[in-house]
């Protein structure tokens, strides 16, 4: 059919349809009616024909430029390379229809590591509103231990009436921030996946050759570029993070093949994980990198990062070395991921009982895994018993590990006796501190650590059976 012929049968369609119908429902409706066409060629004709289809609700516009004669110049031209965070950060604002209202979203990224700082939600575009998005991304530095240094960052948008107003150029202006706007209808001056012109700056060469150098084979330092968090490490992209996971596999002592070298557990990540190793979704052999690195931190004496902050263990140059130091083992490794297992089975026995049918010690002990870091401080005050278990001075517990190859669940069946021996004295000594305070006050997690580790000292002699199994097991050299 041709497109004149084709054309009186949309305008048809269209004028029989009260004028409401669009593309999608013409092109459907002419299907019906016999005459075969693609919706593309249906599309291609209503614009030629010039018409188009109802819209529900009306066009909500975000963008919408100031009255201002004289606005802050475009100091970023495009170029959203950062050698640092907080060195530029996009702001912006999109909408999202409810059944109720239209609302509004404002998000300050910095370019550096195109992590969202920043948002705020409202129902009414007024500049407070994007100026909550900047004063949370402010204060969210802050609390990062990476405060904001007046003249460094560049706070660059488009030229919409909120980014272009007196009280946010004030709000800059007084916490040294530098003012950029980008020029009027041009959507590119503050698009963060737009291509970099061919002209680019000598600070963006700069930073892609070192992003390049770092990549590059060689010693696992020289793989991993440094990340976001300390005041020497710096945060980066997510295409730069998943190069450093698949760069880690071979760094732990073998990586992936220590593990396969096992033969029965498989560990489903490097030596640094990420989200990869959640999708995967381990099976009842399987160990995901995240809970490794969880029970390692934990067992090593920072249960408060593996509660709080396990994030930051991939993103912290300095917890990193210190959870996988260079001489990490995978045997170390299934060593303390199933001592976190076996803490979660004794949880869950424990919550099989009916509430009625538990002992007094078992409703306590029960009651305390309920509080918030529990398995965490478990991990770690048992982790801090391991001398009085083996019964002598143990140099680097880096290198406790079993005798034999177990499975995770053969592993964790053999730290089962300790570790319903040992939390017995989990709620007298270590509940006072989940209840007043958390694992990030080190001082009061010492404390009750202290107070934990003397109870498990005192109640040695009268355990030394059930831990002279356990030690028979394990090797601590």
């Amino acid at each position: 059919m041709r497109d004149g012929e084709l054309k009186e049968r949309i305008h048809e369609v269209y004028t029989s349809n009260y004028r409401v119908y669009g593309a999608r429902k013409i092109w459907r409706e002419l299907n019906r009616q016999g005459h075969a066409v693609a919706r593309c060629t249906v599309e291609r004709l209503m614009r030629e024909l010039g018409i188009a289809g109802a819209v529900r609700g009306r066009r909500v516009i975000t963008t919408i430029p100031g009255g201002q004669v004289q606005r802050a110049p475009d100091l970023v031209d495009r170029d959203f390379v950062a050698v640092a965070p907080n060195r530029c950060w996009v702001a912006d604002f999109t909408h999202v229809k409810t059944w109720s209202a239209t609302v509004y979203a404002a998000f300050v990224v910095d370019t550096f590591s195109r992590r969202i700082v920043g948002w705020s939600a409202a129902t009414v575009k007024e500049t407070v509103f994007v100026l909550d998005a900047l004063e949370m991304a402010v204060w969210q530095r802050d609390r990062d231990k990476q405060p904001v240094q007046p003249g460094e960052l560049i706070h660059h948008s488009d030229a919409g009436s909120q980014y272009t107003s007196f009280k946010l150029a004030e709000h800059l202006d007084a916490a040294g921030i530098a003012a950029s706007i980008g020029s009027v209808g041009d959507a590119y001056d503050n698009a963060l996946t737009v291509p970099r012109r061919p002209e680019q700056s000598a600070r963006s060469r700069q930073v892609i050759s070192a992003r390049t150098a770092m990549s590059s084979p060689g010693s696992f330092a020289a793989t991993t570029p440094r990340l976001s968090g300390a005041s020497s490490a710096s945060t980066i992209g997510r295409t730069q993070r998943r190069r450093r996971i698949s760069a880690a596999t071979t760094a732990c002592r073998g990586g992936w093949s220590a593990f396969q070298k096992l033969g029965v557990v498989g560990y489903n990540g490097g030596r640094r994980g990420g989200a990869e190793d959640v999708i995967r979704r381990p099976g009842e052999n399987h160990l995901s990198a995240e809970i490794a690195a969880q029970a390692l931190a934990a067992f090593h004496g920072e249960s408060g990062v593996a509660y709080h902050e396990k994030s930051k263990i991939w993103e912290q140059d300095a917890i990193y070395s210190r959870v996988f130091p260079e001489r990490i083992t995978a045997e170390h490794i299934v060593f303390v991921a199933s001592l976190l297992r076996a803490i979660e089975m004794d949880k869950a026995r424990l919550g099989r009982i009916a509430a009625e049918a538990r002992t007094e010690d078992e409703t306590e002990l029960f009651d305390w895994f309920g509080l918030r870091g529990s398995i965490m401080l478990a991990a770690e005050a048992i982790g801090t018993a391991r001398e009085t278990l083996v019964g002598e001075a143990v140099s680097d517990a880096y290198l406790l590990r079993f005798k034999k190859n177990l499975t995770m669940a053969e592993a964790a069946k053999v730290w089962e006796p300790i570790v319903e021996s040992l939390l017995a004295f989990a709620p007298g000594q270590l509940q006072d501190l989940l209840v007043t305070s958390t694992l990030r006050n080190r001082q009061a997690v010492d404390t009750a650590l202290r107070n934990f580790r003397s109870q498990v000292v005192a109640a040695r002699k009268h355990n030394r059976s059930t831990y002279d199994v356990f030690v028979d097991q394990v090797v601590f050299r």
